[in-house]
């Protein structure tokens, strides 16, 4: 059922392997999954740059207005990618 892939995906975000963490983060957001936006929020403070972008590629598909003050922290990230994207997911939710 969709609820069993949803709850896996959602477990992927706690993986050990931050390849597994960014790729839940990913599918969550490309299945518009709103019900794991704390959980996606959490990601953005993941030590692995991977991870922190597929969470702000998430919540921009999510729409996750929630996720703007963490979006805003990662639009300042080191990584540029991270920032990037952080950036293109706040002009999604209308802050950019």
């Amino acid at each position: 059922s969709s609820g069993a892939v949803e709850s896996r995906l959602r477990e992927a975000l706690r993986a050990a392997s931050p390849l597994a963490r960014a790729g839940g983060a990913q599918v969550l957001g490309e299945s518009g999954v709103a019900a794991a936006v704390d959980q996606l929020i959490e990601a953005t403070r993941d030590a692995s740059p991977d991870v922190r972008r597929s969470a702000a590629i998430a919540l921009g598909q999510i729409g996750a207005a929630a996720g703007t003050g963490p979006l805003r922290e990662l639009a300042a990230d080191p990584d540029e990618t991270v920032s990037y994207y952080a950036e293109w997911a706040l002009a999604r939710l209308g802050q950019g």
